[in-house]
């Protein structure tokens, strides 16, 4: 049984607070007095066996409104007793008497409980408020969904908790009314957090008129943190005034397709980071269907990105413009998208970004997929988005430095930061960073109607920027300290690289500027590469070679397009084997046995044709072709030189020079099938990445898998290609052990992670040697390369 003890005034100390620190105990007058400005606290009342929670409002409690010290109005009515109301606090749900003020011009009972630090739960009928919010609830909520991203249900749930721990299902929640608090709490905060309840508008006439949006203080913004003569700088320090944006696409911020209230608005429209609602729709009503694939270095992600359905979703996701360097969410530039990401979705997005870089004579852009994306921009938003075409115009587009590996050479040359002037440091990665923040809240925010998303949304890209801008300083003064450093050991490399002074004047004349040279992209920056010769290029070759020397008589010409022919149905009868082994089984139909019997009977007959040749040029191969076995076409030996493994054999046969040529086209077939093989790895590479990322059910699975399948394989028909032309030209004479085409094998076929960056351990692994085989450079161009690029 409780010890009792007595309170100060000498009476019976029978209760006691839970809240204040080592709590005195109190008989029933004293506790409601030391409570009158503590009237949420919760007290608990000893019955002699146990202590009973017990409110203050039972003890005779009443909070006055409207006069100092909380006292009652001395003009309330007799029709007009004490309000009974359920307040509730950080530490759950209270019932209370409130009794409002009747003087003279009173205010009405709304901004009674707002000047108490209560947020009523209705505004429509301020006669027959029942329940309130306090100030420091909404406070604690809002903070904690900002940072821990905890849901209002997840909240409320714990008031509950909070109000009787035992029987948390007997208090009645207040989530339908919290939500609707919330939501004006959290637009009332931005109007004054922003400064628009202050008239900013006035001092920032520059900026759209409303904006909600807390903005990057670092990046160039004319008429605020730039010098007046900024114009005048000179081209070659242009680049302080660039302001650098990144676009990236998150897939998770997704929004469920269910019953909604159709006019749910946000509070905030078109004035906080989310695109106003009604005019993106028209722009898109306009634009209609614009599939687009991306032909970049194979990569398909995108393709299976169009068949992975989103089920059940109104908003596949967002579409973001952020500053590159420091993170900022721009405002009104995050879009939602509906199949995907376009490049519709990207333009708007952009559009209102640029709004107000009209100004600036330099702006840059990173986008993991600028190299297709920079395409036909200009025209389209010639069509869309008129007033901006001199900004896009002049606009840099790069792709940025994690997702550059996932393109191909080309790209990595014409789009890359890391060649480009008065970029920096920059990596164009920083817009990935803001989804791993913000998509712990998908879980809540995907339940939402259209306009509690957008303004939830608002909130947690404002909390986010805000953050950015708490920590710039620090963050910028290290990043500064870091790089003087960095700079100083640059310079000293730069400079230690011998250089004779003749030569260094004809490199730095050199333009850094990317040009385009026989369907290639070249630059300053990219080693020559002795390139390894393709099949094409050594066959265009032999047969000038043949030709000539008919011409001159001392030779007869046609074993080049002999010898390709023959490779040619040597990598036919591959094929057929392939098709005849994957149609064997109970899943064969009739339409796959007439294929390979029609493939039979051309392969037989392109042979046949062949043979002819073969037999009048080479006579001594006639008793070994009468001879062989006449089974499938596609198990029939060719009789190539590779055929024979030794220089005496091919002698005795006549096909010695034969062989010579056809080693120099197994070498241009080893080269293509490198080259398709590296591609095939990239490719399976991205798509890898993309599933893991963003496919999910059963369905969309099952698709994504048949794409692997087919990557796998093609990469499978490429790697028996090279591992043929291997082992012919070691048949030829190649030494087994040469450094160059070495034996390809299935722990070759992999390369460092392009999307996700790379996987714990990968700085210990080498790269298998399909990267870096059949390249090279003469010294005095790698030394150039090595000089520019130390440069850049």
């Amino acid at each position: 049984m409780p010890q009792l003890l007595t309170c100060h005034c000498g009476e019976e100390g029978i209760f006691r607070c839970l809240e204040c620190w080592k709590s005195p105990r109190f008989c029933a007058s004293c506790i409601v007095e030391t409570h009158r400005h503590l009237p949420f606290h919760r007290v608990q009342r000893c019955n002699g066996e146990r202590y009973i929670q017990t409110p203050l409002v039972d003890l005779g409690l009443v909070i006055g409104l409207g006069h100092e010290d909380n006292e009652l109005c001395p003009h309330i009515p007799p029709q007009h007793p004490p309000r009974q109301f359920t307040v509730v606090h950080t530490v759950g749900h209270h019932r209370v008497a409130l009794q409002l003020c009747h003087c003279h011009g009173h205010p009405d009972p709304v901004r009674q409980l707002m000047r108490m630090g209560l947020f009523p739960t209705t505004v429509q009928d301020p006669q027959h408020i029942s329940s309130a919010f306090t100030f420091a609830t909404l406070t604690d909520f809002h903070i904690q969904s900002l940072t821990s991203k905890k849901s209002a249900y997840d909240y409320c749930e714990a008031l509950c908790q909070h109000t009787n721990r035992a029987f948390s299902h007997t208090v009645t929640t207040k989530y339908q009314e919290f939500l609707r608090v919330v939501r004006m709490w959290r637009h009332l905060v931005a109007l004054k957090h922003s400064g628009q309840v202050h008239g900013i508008d006035s001092v920032l006439s520059h900026h759209t008129p409303g904006t909600l949006a807390v903005r990057c203080p670092a990046c160039p913004e004319d008429n605020f943190n730039m010098p007046d003569s900024w114009r005048n700088t000179h081209a070659s320090r242009r680049y302080i005034h660039q302001r650098w944006l990144s676009i990236d696409g998150n897939f998770s911020a997704q929004k469920k397709k269910k019953r909604d209230d159709p006019d749910d608005v946000a509070l905030g429209e078109g004035h906080g980071y989310c695109a106003e609602s009604s005019t993106y729709r028209t722009y898109l009503s306009e634009i209609g269907e614009t599939p687009e694939k991306s032909t970049c270095a194979h990569l398909k992600a995108v393709n299976m990105q169009n068949k992975a359905k989103f089920k059940n979703t109104e908003i596949t996701g967002v579409v973001a413009v952020v500053c590159a360097r420091h993170g900022i969410i721009q405002p009104g530039a995050v879009v939602d998208l509906q199949k995907g990401e376009r490049y519709a979705n990207a333009d708007y997005a952009l559009a209102q970004a640029l709004r107000e870089c009209t100004s600036l004579q330099d702006v840059g852009l990173t986008y993991d997929v600028a190299c297709q994306y920079m395409v036909h921009l200009v025209t389209r938003f010639r069509q869309h988005f008129p007033t901006l075409v001199p900004v896009v115009s002049r606009m840099t587009a790069l792709i940025p430095k994690m997702h550059l590996a996932g393109h191909k050479l080309d790209c990595g040359y014409r789009w890359s930061l890391n060649f480009t002037y008065g970029v920096g440091r920059t990596c164009g990665e920083l817009i990935e960073t803001v989804w791993s923040e913000l998509n712990q809240a998908n879980g809540s925010v995907k339940e939402m109607n259209h306009g509690h998303r957008h303004d939830t949304l608002d909130d947690l890209y404002s909390d986010w920027n805000w953050s950015k801008v708490q920590n710039m300083s620090d963050s910028l003064y290290h990043s500064l300290i870091d790089a003087q450093g960095m700079a100083k050991q640059a310079q000293i490399a730069f400079e230690n690289i011998p250089v004779a002074p003749h030569v260094l004047v004809e490199w730095e004349a050199m333009s850094t500027e990317p040009y385009k040279e026989g369907g290639e992209w070249c630059s300053v920056y990219r080693p020559r590469f002795a390139k390894a010769p393709t099949q094409v290029a050594i066959f265009q070759e032999l047969s000038l070679k043949e030709h000539a020397a008919e011409r001159a008589g001392t030779a007869v010409g046609g074993d080049a397009v002999f010898l390709n022919t023959g490779l040619r149905i040597h990598a036919h009868q591959r094929r057929l084997k392939e098709q005849s082994r994957s149609t064997t089984g109970t899943d064969t139909t009739p339409q796959m046995e007439a294929e390979i019997a029609r493939s039979r009977l051309k392969l037989r007959h392109d042979i046949e044709k062949w043979r002819k040749y073969q037999v009048e040029h080479f006579p001594a191969l006639q008793a070994l072709i009468s001879d062989a076995p006449h089974e499938d076409p596609e198990e029939e030996s060719l009789f190539l030189p590779s055929h024979f493994p030794t220089t005496s054999q091919r002698q005795k046969l006549g096909v010695y020079d034969l062989g010579l040529k056809e080693m120099e086209l197994r070498w241009g077939e080893a080269n293509d099938a490198l080259d398709s093989v590296r591609l095939c790895i990239k490719q399976l590479s991205v798509n890898l990445a993309f599933k893991k990322k963003e496919i999910r059910g059963q369905r969309d699975n099952t698709r994504a898998q048949s794409i692997l399948k087919s990557s796998i394989s093609e990469r499978d028909k490429y790697v028996q290609k090279y591992r043929v032309a291997q082992a012919a030209m070691i048949r030829l004479g190649m030494a087994a052990d040469n450094t160059t085409y070495l034996p390809l094998r299935d722990t070759n076929l992999w390369m460092k992670a392009i999307v996700e960056g790379h996987a714990l351990g990968d700085g210990r692994r080498e790269e298998s040697w399909i990267w870096w085989t059949g390249f090279g450079t003469t010294p005095s161009d790698a030394s150039r390369t090595e000089w520019e690029k130390d440069g850049a």
